[in-house]
């Protein structure tokens, strides 16, 4: 936390003439400094307590137990089904969006192409729509896909031996 306060020296307040912040410094006007929330930061003030919040900064994570789930854009998903989990890709995602997988169930799961999709994977790259698909080997694999956009899907993390079909 930081403190912004004046200083009492020898009965004469003091106040600070500048702020040195870690991206620059900030010099007061008519005693006044501003603080203002940039983007997913919003700032508000009460009494002598400044307050300074921020959004995002992380994706929400959801415990998948039936099968077959969609999965959900910038979301984290827990694969916890006793069998193989079929998951489908969300339709019109946003360019960015991320999607987790993270295997904590005994199946496994497998990711189906919807029309049009394809999913890139190193050098492996999934058959074009219906019927291509990346999926686990243990029930442990973990990956992170993201939209390229026009129907495309990159992995750009994983944790085991994927298949790509």
């Amino acid at each position: 936390m930081s403190q912004i306060s004046r200083m009492v020296s020898g009965g004469v307040v003091v106040i600070p003439t500048s702020f040195t912040t870690d991206s620059g410094t900030a010099v007061p006007a008519a005693n006044i400094l501003q603080i203002i929330g940039g983007t997913g930061v919003s700032t508000s003030g009460a009494t002598n307590i400044v307050t300074i919040n921020a959004s995002g900064g992380g994706l929400g994570w959801i415990n998948v137990t039936t099968t077959p789930t969609a999965l959900t854009a910038d979301t984290g998903h827990y694969i916890s089904t006793a069998g193989l989990c079929t998951l489908t890709l969300p339709s019109s995602p946003a360019a960015d969006t991320i999607i987790r997988i993270v295997g904590v169930g005994a199946g496994g799961w497998i990711v189906n192409c919807g029309a049009g999709e394809t999913i890139y994977y190193g050098v492996l790259t999934s058959t074009t729509g219906v019927g291509g698909s990346i999926e686990s080997s243990d029930n442990r694999d973990c990956l992170t896909l993201k939209y390229l956009g026009s129907d495309n899907w990159q992995g750009i993390d994983s944790v085991g031996n994927l298949g790509v079909t």
